[in-house]
């Protein structure tokens, strides 16, 4: 079969049906699933052009559908694909995975058991793209473009296919992360993302003998990016409990444990700045100006011990408590004689597109405010100090949300 290329006519047929439908080259034979991946049977011509069954391939796109599978592991009993714009990551992906699937193969033999080593398919391509870039770190061109992951079942019973991207701007995102800068604050937020495992459940041993961790809900949330880039902001850096994050809950979903204020040491600011940079690609003005209303609120707290602007602060939910909450800080700071904490044109850029009316974002824009206050603060050391609070402001956010839950539900 490898040898289909050497069959490829070398004129092309009076038959137009009969040229290559991948690259138009002279087709060599017609094939069917057990060739092309999705395909229905032999003699069934369902789906086909012209009332002929089977598909018209020539022997160069066959050979590398068939080499394809080399570098395709089986991943909860679908073959996985992976495709990326830069060769160099497609490359490097099968070389890394196919020394393992060879392993597990033998192991297979000689044991008479399948040994499903693979398993949450977009974790472990994330895993692997860390891996790569953390070993090329020394190179000073990273690669370009995204990544395209194909998970498919080319069963007759049931063929199916599950397509996620990742877009370039996320790929160079996990990229930058890797490096120094932002490595430890990366690392403690994937640390903290892994599914939790069942009590008195051992995780299934993989090939070599280690035991591998399963999902990582983090990685798998880059594939929601940048379409779901608040929530992921809410949940990860804010360390929002998922379920008031604004969606339900695997009962293993690690993000249900999150505890917002008590998990402050993993709120850093220039990783979100990194986020807000690479991903969203939000105006550099704009993130300054998050970032200085974030410092002078941090700031007020701080120098006056305000603890009840704390807790307004961070059970702000609606847009005029947080109009009427910068306002007030103002007028207190002008009776000091003290710098505002936000200048009006500096609150339009932030919040509004015009006068009395919102941004669409003013949400984000506010978490973002709150992410560089809760790290300030921390770093301060005021946190440390008023624990007493985080209990308080966390049980009041709860409370809050679960009323705002149940009256949507009635």
């Amino acid at each position: 079969m490898l040898n289909s290329f050497k069959e490829t006519p070398k004129e092309a047929p009076s038959d137009a049906a009969a040229l290559c439908v991948y690259c138009g080259r002279p087709s060599a034979r017609r094939a069917y699933r057990d060739l092309v991946p999705m395909l229905t049977g032999r003699g069934v011509i369902n789906f086909f052009p012209q009332g002929r069954h089977g598909l018209p391939i020539c022997g160069f796109c066959l050979l590398c559908l068939q080499a394809a599978a080399f570098g395709a592991p089986s991943c909860e009993g679908r073959a996985l694909v992976i495709q990326a714009d830069d060769p160099y990551i497609t490359l490097s992906f099968v070389q890394e995975w196919l020394p393992q699937v060879r392993q597990w193969i033998q192991l297979s033999e000689q044991t008479g058991e399948k040994v499903e080593a693979f398993s949450a398919p977009r974790t472990r391509v994330i895993e692997m793209l860390v891996k790569l870039e953390r070993e090329r770190q020394h190179e000073p061109n990273r690669s370009q473009g995204g990544i395209t992951l194909y998970h498919l079942s080319n069963s007759g019973q049931g063929p199916d296919i599950s397509i996620y991207t990742l877009p370039s701007a996320v790929v160079r995102f996990v990229q930058l992360a890797q490096t120094p800068r932002y490595r430890a604050a990366w690392q403690a937020l994937v640390d903290r993302a892994w599914e939790l495992q069942t009590p008195g459940k051992q995780q299934k041993a993989a090939g070599d003998g280690t035991r591998q961790r399963q999902r990582n809900y983090l990685y798998e949330d880059l594939f929601r990016l940048p379409d779901e880039a608040p929530r992921f902001i809410r949940v990860y850096l804010l360390r929002r409990h998922f379920r008031l994050a604004g969606a339900g809950a695997a009962p293993r979903d690690p993000r249900t444990t999150y505890r917002g204020l008590a998990e402050a040491e993993l709120t850093n600011w220039n990783f979100t700045e990194l986020f807000l940079r690479e991903v969203l690609g939000m105006d550099a003005q704009r993130i300054e100006l998050i970032r200085a209303l974030g410092d002078r609120l941090a700031e007020e707290i701080d120098a006056m011990n305000d603890r009840a602007l704390f807790m307004r602060a961070y059970s702000a939910r609606r847009y005029d408590e947080v109009r009427r909450l910068l306002l007030r800080s103002s007028f207190v700071r002008l009776r000091r004689n003290e710098q505002p904490v936000v200048s009006f044109d500096d609150f339009l850029t932030i919040f509004e597109e015009g006068e009395e009316l919102a941004r669409t974002d003013w949400r984000l824009a506010w978490d973002l405010v709150l992410v560089r206050l809760i790290d300030t603060l921390y770093n301060r050391g005021w946190l440390a100090q008023h624990k007493e609070i985080i209990d308080v402001a966390e049980q009041a956010l709860k409370e809050e949300e679960e009323q705002t839950a149940a009256a949507i539900a009635s």
